[in-house]
């Protein structure tokens, strides 16, 4: 017994443990609502995090290159490939011009897919004679470049040397504003492939020359009676270029392409006195300009001036505003300041790195 207003041990206890329950039911509330906050905090900052992983992280481009030999008769396919140049010509022109270079035994057209859908293309062309593969034409959307392209020029050129194939050429126009002509009436590459043959081997080599004049004269040169042939010379022009390729710096197979197709389109002309081709030139009208794809001539029997009033008269009788020079050797400076005073006109030069791998 105690007395009035006195609390018993037993009761002490009981209020102790209901002290006790009272304060671990409000831990556990404040652990609850800590938890809660931390959860929310968490799922806030893993929400954000995913934002931002996805606006820094760029949809993956396709990185599987498909690349395949066309043959002769797909050739439509490489020209439907996107590229601004083939604007410039009736596709009719682009496509008689592109038949008369898969009838070449020496011809390879070559088509680059991502998932089906075609992205790219090269075309090269195998000299047997020069035991030489030259890279004469790439093409390929923008936006696979940095990622495919050396792919797909790996895929269309020969890893090892053969009996066949001993080096690798290509020629690559520097210049910002290219001359717009098409392949296959021209073989110069785009400034953008460079890093990617200088990644792959290739040295640089010799240099070659683009010239081009606008509002060249109209009138006639005298050529002391000599004409071009009615008939071109095949057997003859292939022993010339032979001959003056070495001494003009213009035997790559690059210029061996272009008398082959301008045979191959009727276009190629020769000039012969007794039975000998003095000059050879692949002539052809190409709206207002006249593109001669390549001009070789005998220096120890035609002079120079002579051969230039000679490939002037064709423009004259052509009734073109502006002639080109697709390729013109180191020493062929004689013949383009020769072009130059008789037209009256200035010529630009856009310069043509040869680009070459011995494999």
């Amino acid at each position: 017994m105690t007395s009035e207003g006195q609390v018993t041990e037993d009761q002490q206890a009981q209020f102790r443990t209901a002290d006790q329950g009272l304060f671990t039911q409000e831990m556990h509330s404040k652990s609850r609502n800590v938890l809660n906050r931390h959860r929310f905090n968490n799922c806030q900052t893993q929400v954000a995090a995913k934002s931002r992983l996805k606006e820094a992280t760029p949809m993956a481009k396709p990185s599987t290159l498909y690349t395949r030999r066309l043959s002769r008769t797909e050739s439509g396919l490489w020209l439907n490939l996107d590229e601004s140049r083939s604007s410039l010509v009736q596709k009719d022109a682009l496509r008689g011009y592109m038949d008369a270079f898969v009838s070449l035994s020496g011809a390879l057209l070559y088509l680059s897919s991502v998932e089906s859908n075609p992205i790219g293309g090269t075309a090269a062309y195998r000299d047997s004679v020069a035991c030489t593969l030259c890279l004469v034409s790439v093409r390929m959307k923008p936006s696979f470049r940095k990622e495919l392209l050396s792919l797909m020029i790996k895929s269309s050129l020969p890893f090892f040397r053969s009996a066949s194939i001993v080096q690798v050429e290509a020629l690559v126009n520097h210049s910002r504003n290219r001359n717009g002509i098409p392949f296959p009436l021209a073989y110069d590459l785009p400034a953008w492939v460079m890093p990617i043959l200088e990644t792959n081997g290739f040295q640089k080599a010799e240099q070659l020359c683009h010239y081009s004049a606008e509002n060249i004269s109209g009138r006639k040169a005298a050529i002391h009676g000599r004409q071009w042939d009615s008939h071109p010379d095949l057997a003859r022009a292939d022993a010339l270029f032979r001959k003056a390729g070495m001494e003009s710096g213009l035997s790559c197979s690059q210029a061996h392409l272009a008398v082959s197709v301008a045979a191959g389109l009727r276009s190629l002309k020769t000039l012969s006195v007794k039975g000998r081709a003095l000059a050879l030139t692949g002539f052809m009208p190409y709206g207002k300009r006249a593109l001669v794809t390549v001009c070789l001539h005998d220096s120890e029997k035609l002079d120079v001036t002579q051969f230039a009033a000679g490939l002037l008269n064709l423009c004259v009788e052509s009734r073109v505003k502006s002639l080109d020079l697709l390729l013109v050797g180191q020493g062929q400076r004689e013949l383009v300041g020769s072009l130059a005073e008789i037209c009256s006109s200035p010529f630009k030069r856009e310069l043509l790195q040869m680009m070459r791998k011995v494999l």
